[in-house]
């Protein structure tokens, strides 16, 4: 049975604003790409828009990073935090088909329908063929509750990073860029914008941003549910 989110964990300890991260969700195997900040233009939108909401639930979908669980933490008072580190839970493709679809899944979120109020999802169905990516799509959509945000991350064109990235939140306006090893997937692809809209139908584009970096930002937006006329 899927479990709600207010009685799953974040790593092993429910989150709460004044639980301070001292190191504890940490992540292995980051590594600083450089020293430099990058910019994020829809972060702050992300933020502003759910900051209207009462303990909102948040869920991450990359690695735990002690900074992120802070921020979010001071952004959202009362928030309940989530991670499910997507990438290093995937198994590791050992054969492709002739469609280069890996012979892995996109895993069922335990979750119940319509339960959280905003996504983070940078950087991970650039890893994952079209067919896991629509099923993860789909999952997104089930467990997200009518008015919530989802904020995608995705690559443009072929880059030159090695492996994923761990994106550290600086403030609403800056990230550092963090790769990360010792996470085995296929090759990383390229996501077009219209593959984006396909993947997401049912919610709205509340945004889009094309970085200097070539990643594209995108706002995602589930619509309320309409209220029948008496």
């Amino acid at each position: 049975m899927a479990g709600k989110a207010s009685d799953r964990p974040i790593g092993s300890v429910s989150f709460r604003p004044k639980i301070t991260s001292g190191g504890r969700f940490e992540a292995k195997g980051l590594v600083s790409a450089s020293d430099a900040v990058s910019s994020t233009l829809i972060l702050s939108r992300f933020v502003n828009k759910l900051q209207a909401k009462v303990a909102p639930v948040i869920l991450d979908f990359g690695p735990a990073i002690g900074a992120n669980v802070t921020f979010l933490g001071e952004q959202f008072g009362g928030c309940k935090l989530f991670v499910e580190d997507l990438l290093s839970n995937l198994p590791i493709p050992s054969s492709t088909r002739g469609d280069d679809e890996p012979e892995v899944k996109a895993p069922r979120l335990s979750y119940a329908n319509e339960v959280v109020d905003g996504i983070l999802c940078w950087d991970v169905f650039d890893y994952l063929g079209s067919k896991a990516g629509f099923a993860l799509a789909k999952e997104v959509v089930r467990i997200l509750r009518p008015g919530g945000l989802v904020l995608l991350c995705h690559g443009t064109e072929n880059l030159s990073a090695s492996g994923p990235t761990g994106y550290e939140i600086i403030d609403q306006n800056s990230l550092r860029y963090r790769f990360r090893s010792g996470v085995a997937l296929r090759s990383r692809r390229v996501i077009e914008s219209g593959e984006v809209t396909r993947l997401f139908s049912s919610l709205t584009i509340a945004g889009s941003v094309l970085l200097k970096s070539r990643m594209r930002e995108v706002l995602l937006r589930k619509p309320s549910k309409l209220v029948a006329a008496s």
